[in-house]
């Protein structure tokens, strides 16, 4: 009986604890108390546009693991470009200002009026500058000529520009001189998605060619469009090139641009470039050369007539007053009985120049283009205005490691 009084006690007494325990509330746990509204912190007016930067590109050119990397052709040598320039690399994502706030620690940068710089993210890594709240055409970016030392007596310069426009549609991209006459000296159309490439040559000869001449460009080069579009740079390449080069494989940047791998039609692979195209319906595969430069493989020829065709009317070449020399050299896969032919793509498709590879496949084709040359092949010129075809005389693979056109200087 004395036992079961000492239960009920306890029970009674866990029963009040627990009521208590409610009552009071969990001390270990308080209820957070009610937010507050905080008072927005007050700053100093910006002097310029504040837009909210892009931070969140879309991926240029395609695949997304191209390598800046591959635009440094080491056969000519590197002036300066935008990655590279380590006042604007270490610039902050997000940075918005004028040209003098984002550009006071590098020499090779300035505004052209007074538009924003935004420093948003590149595709290709790093840091690219975005340009906006553009009040004329020439509100824009500058490179400052003085300081890239170029010497047009012994050289020419190749400049690239990679980028993008948010308004595509009636948009043209320029390079153009910061002074007068303002000569629009290299232009391209952007793709639909807004992408661009520009690539061109500063020489004494397109310089002589071009109205203003030099002096335009002295003090700065200008990278604009025709209208008040935003545009953004992604980069910014200028090469020191031999004053002969016209065009070569390692020097294409569409091809170049293209990651190892990267195989399909000459739709595909070819997009963006206007000095090649696919003769016939072949597989083209992007392969390396081991050197640092993009190479093409040719597979999946059903006749000898697929092949890869370079675009004559684009290489610039004048062959009624020049000579120039072409250099291809790669690599076929069946040797036996196999001759390696550079052919009018037109008909009836004479031979040119025709080289055998040796007993491991490799092959060089070298000669002499001039309308003298042309005219001497049955078929004449026409077949060769058309384009020049890249071909063997069965139907093998094969792999063109390089190809590369020079005017022959006098």
């Amino acid at each position: 009986m004395k036992r079961k009084a000492t239960i009920v006690t306890l029970a009674l007494m866990l029963v009040f604890s627990l009521a208590f325990i409610a009552a009071c509330g969990d001390n270990n746990n308080p209820e957070p108390p009610p937010e507050q509204e905080q008072p927005i912190p007050q700053s100093d007016p910006d002097p310029i546009p504040t837009p909210e930067p892009d931070l969140d590109p879309e991926p240029y050119p395609q695949p997304p693991d191209y390598e800046i990397g591959s635009l440094y052709n080491p056969q000519h040598g590197l002036v300066w470009s935008l990655s590279r320039d380590d006042a604007v690399q270490m610039l902050a994502i997000g940075q918005v200002g004028t040209g003098e706030d984002l550009f006071a620690g590098t020499d090779f940068l300035q505004a052209s009026g007074n538009p924003a710089f935004s420093v948003v993210p590149s595709p290709f890594g790093g840091s690219a500058l975005q340009v906006s709240s553009r009040n004329e055409n020439r509100a824009a970016l500058d490179i400052v000529s003085p300081f890239l030392h170029m010497d047009f007596a012994n050289n020419a310069y190749q400049i690239i520009v990679l980028g993008s426009v948010a308004e595509p549609d009636g948009t043209t991209v320029i390079i153009s001189g910061a002074d007068e006459p303002w000569n629009w000296f290299i232009t391209g159309i952007p793709n639909q998605d807004g992408s661009f490439v520009l690539n061109g040559f500063f020489s004494q000869e397109t310089l002589d060619a071009s109205t203003g001449g030099w002096a335009q460009f002295e003090n700065s080069i200008r990278i604009q469009t025709n209208n008040l579009t935003n545009y953004t740079i992604y980069e910014i390449v200028i090469l020191e090139v031999p004053v002969n080069h016209v065009w070569s494989l390692a020097s294409d940047l569409a091809i170049q641009n293209h990651h190892i791998g990267a195989a399909g039609t000459g739709e595909d692979i070819f997009a963006r470039t206007p000095f090649l195209q696919a003769a016939g319906d072949p597989m083209f595969t992007v392969i390396g050369t081991g050197f640092g430069s993009n190479a093409l493989s040719v597979s999946f020829r059903p006749d000898s007539g697929a092949a890869l065709d370079l675009v004559t009317r684009n290489l610039g070449m004048d062959v009624d007053v020049n000579e120039y020399h072409i250099t291809i050299f790669g690599r076929v896969t069946d040797t036996a009985d196999t001759q390696v032919i550079l052919a009018g793509a037109g008909e009836p498709q004479n031979w040119l120049f025709f080289s055998a590879p040796d007993a491991s496949g490799e092959f060089t084709i070298e000669g002499i283009i001039s309308r003298t040359n042309w005219e001497a092949t049955s078929g004449g010129s026409a077949q060769f205005e058309q384009g020049m075809r890249i071909m063997t005389n069965n139907t093998t693979n094969f792999e063109l490691h390089e190809i590369s056109i020079v005017r022959v200087m006098e």
